[in-house]
C-alpha cells in the first residue's frame, strides 16, 4: 500500500513498512505509471526539500542554497521499494498540480496557470506541450 501522511511517503505490505520518504524531504503528491514507457510502473514523488541539488552538485556549483525549492523525484521498484532513477533539479516554475496524460505523460500546471505536457525522454523528463 502507497500512503502520502503529513508530507511523508511510505510503502507498506501486509502492515509492515518496507520504504519511508527522507525525514529531509516534504512530499507534496505521488503518482504512478510507466513513464519511461519500459513496461514496468515507476513511482514520481513531488517534493520540497532544502538546497538546489543534494550531495552530488555540478561542478560550478561552490555552494548549495539552503531555501526550499521542489523537485520531481522518480523511483524503479527492486523488490517492492523504491530506487531512485532520476531526480531533478530545482523546478522552476513549480508545480501547482500534477496528473498523468495518456498513461505515460506528465500534466503539469504552474502556479500562474501555465499548462504544460512532458514525457520520459532519453534522461529525464522532456516538456513536449
Amino acid at each position: 500500500m502507497l500512503t502520502l501522511q503529513q508530507n511523508r511517503f511510505s510503502v507498506e505490505e501486509e502492515g509492515m513498512q518496507l520504504w519511508q520518504s527522507d525525514t529531509g524531504l516534504h512530499v507534496q503528491d505521488f503518482l504512478t505509471c510507466d513513464l519511461d514507457r519500459d513496461g514496468e510502473t515507476e513511482l514520481l514523488l513531488l517534493t520540497w526539500r532544502r538546497g538546489n541539488y543534494g550531495p552530488s552538485k555540478p561542478f560550478w556549483v561552490s555552494r548549495n542554497d539552503t531555501g526550499w525549492s521542489q523537485h520531481i523525484f522518480i523511483y524503479n521498484w527492486q523488490n517492492g521499494t523504491p530506487v531512485p532513477q532520476w531526480m531533478s533539479s530545482r523546478l522552476r516554475p513549480e508545480v501547482a498540480r500534477w496528473a498523468l496524460h495518456d498513461k505515460d505523460q506528465l500534466f503539469i500546471v504552474t502556479p500562474d496557470g501555465t499548462e504544460t505536457l512532458w514525457q520520459w525522454g532519453y534522461w529525464g523528463l522532456e516538456r513536449i506541450a
